[in-house]
């Protein structure tokens, strides 16, 4: 765990939580409501549950600084405790505590901790049962905010197990064993504080954490370098996935099921090979699963774009094209008919090379003609293709048809504002 930004954090919480409990010195022994307990002026949270499961609802009321447990009897509620636990804002953080009882009595506490532009910088969530004339820590959460990635350890103290989470709950890892360590009684640390959560952190080693099968891109990438690195020229092994999960291993949350997945990410084969971008699209069907498209871009003196086409579905990756585009030279060129012969099957078989790409910042797919040995220098491609010849504005670059896709309903669909081009058949003499 990155113990540099919880040693901050705490810090920070501790000259915010220093101020004294005048608030919570106000609570009465007893009374028969919330209101006769404390000025109504200052409760911040009321909740009421039977923890100590003697059928009878107990009373948990928060204040700014903190909270009190109060016990329910036939006469109304008597005092248990009052803990520390702040719900304020200060110039440079602000504390948002939730309180709550599940329906089997247990106790939970939630805090947010945010800067003052409302970034999250910690969450502490602390699961606490009535047992022994005390209450104990069972269970809790533990997240920061890491390199952009939400980041979330959840623990379970009566099992001795953690898992990672995201910031929707979705198990990043597998259940990783920890200590079989002695329950903390809650007046062995304080709710303010990330003390009681921390003992437990301290025994996470995110280098034995395995991925969780939930996360299904994960998984896709996991098939596909298991299906390349059967191959002669493989693009993704089983190496590159386990250095490339090694090494993003806390970004694995933001990789939960959502209507469309869009991922950058860079590998090496091993520490000679040069660096290799990849992109992962996955898009949603409409009889369920995902169409997936996959791309190498081969960095070097040149970039290439290598696609590769999947169906993912009930958990299994398997090669097809079936749910890309297949345009022909009529949807580049709407007069296509009228080109002479020579022209018309020498586009058309660029068209069979045209490449794609998706285009992330503006949800469309792109299909471009760009012959292979056209270039900046110069197009030796036949002179009767002068259609290709440099635009009027620039004497060194080619201007080619694109067609433009966005995914729709379990399918790409042409944009309606992009049109096959007319081309001057003049070009052609």
């Amino acid at each position: 765990m990155n113990k540099t930004i919880l040693t901050i954090i705490a810090i920070i919480i501790c000259m915010a939580t220093g101020s004294a409990s005048a608030q919570l010195a106000q609570f009465a022994n007893s009374g028969a409501t919330a209101q006769d307990l404390i000025d109504d002026s200052y409760i911040q949270e009321t909740v009421n549950g039977d923890m100590n499961n003697d059928g009878i609802k107990d009373l948990v009321i928060g204040v700014s600084e903190g909270i009190a447990i109060y016990f329910g009897n036939n006469d109304g509620y008597k005092l248990y405790n009052t803990y520390n636990c702040p719900f304020l804002d200060v110039d440079t953080l602000s504390i948002h505590r939730t309180i709550s009882i599940t329906s089997k009595g247990v106790l939970r506490v939630s805090v947010d901790f945010t800067n003052n532009k409302g970034t999250l910088l910690l969450n502490t969530v602390h699961m606490l049962r009535y047992q022994d004339n005390d209450f104990y820590l069972i269970g809790g959460k533990l997240a920061t905010i890491t390199d952009g990635a939400f980041v979330a350890f959840s623990f379970n103290m009566l099992t001795s197990k953690v898992i990672m989470q995201d910031k929707y709950n979705n198990a990043i890892s597998e259940p990783m064993d920890i200590p079989n360590l002695p329950l903390l009684s809650l007046s062995e640390f304080n709710l303010a504080s990330i003390e009681g959560l921390q003992r437990y952190g301290d025994q996470v080693d995110m280098g034995k954490m395995t991925i969780s099968h939930d996360l299904f891109v994960a998984d896709i990438l996991d098939q596909i370098s298991k299906m390349e690195d059967d191959k002669e020229y493989p693009t993704f092994n089983k190496k590159s996935y386990a250095t490339f999960t090694k090494d993003h291993f806390e970004e694995l949350g933001v990789w939960g099921k959502k209507q469309h997945q869009h991922l950058l990410f860079n590998w090496q084969h091993d520490p000679y090979d040069e660096d290799l971008d990849g992109y992962l699209d996955c898009f949603p069907l409409k009889d369920g699963g995902y169409f997936v498209m996959f791309t190498v871009v081969e960095t070097g003196d040149y970039e290439h774009y290598f696609n590769h086409y999947y169906i993912y579905k009930n958990n299994k990756l398997t090669e097809s094209d079936k749910h890309m585009p297949h345009p022909t030279i009529k949807d580049f060129y709407s007069n296509a008919d009228k080109f002479p012969k020579k022209v018309f099957d020498a586009l058309t078989n660029e068209v069979d090379a045209a490449e794609c790409t998706y285009q992330q910042d503006e949800q469309k797919l792109i299909i471009w003609l760009n012959p292979w040995d056209c270039d900046e220098t110069g197009c030796t491609l036949p002179t009767s293709l002068k259609c290709f010849e440099p635009s009027a504005n620039d004497d060194e670059y080619y201007t080619f048809p694109t067609i433009e896709y966005t995914w729709k309903d379990g399918q790409f669909v042409r944009n309606p504002d992009n049109k096959p081009r007319v081309e001057d058949l003049d070009y052609f003499k």
